[in-house]
């Protein structure tokens, strides 16, 4: 019974982080997705460059963090999203055109209704 007592505590901490009202974080946070998977190219090609021979010290290391915090918020803009989301959301509006076309050729007419 405790147990279950310490996962509702835990549930109720997590829940208390989420924002009440929109602001300019709860805006960024809607478009994660395109952080999550663009950031991989990014990281692919600081891999491939020579970057990581050059931090060795903590000054480095700090401006490597600020790097990727200052690309996070770039990879949060929305013009990210508008320039990404062909490939990342494309639209699926021709597979229900198909589907229609090939109910109709078939003479069924059982398509869905979109």
């Amino acid at each position: 019974m405790m147990l279950y007592l310490l996962q509702a505590l835990a549930a109720v901490g997590f829940l208390s982080f989420v924002p009440w009202k929109n602001s300019k974080i709860t805006d960024m946070g809607r478009r994660t997705l395109y952080v999550f998977l663009l950031h991989g190219f990014i990281i692919r090609l600081a891999a491939l460059s020579p970057i990581y021979n050059w931090i060795h010290s903590e000054v480095a290391s700090l401006a490597l963090i600020a790097a990727a915090i200052a690309m996070t918020l770039l990879l949060c803009q929305p013009f990210v999203r508008r320039l990404a989301s062909p490939l990342i959301e494309p639209s699926v509006q021709w597979i229900f055109n198909l589907e229609r076309r090939a109910t109709h050729s078939f003479g069924t007419g059982t398509a869905s209704k979109n």
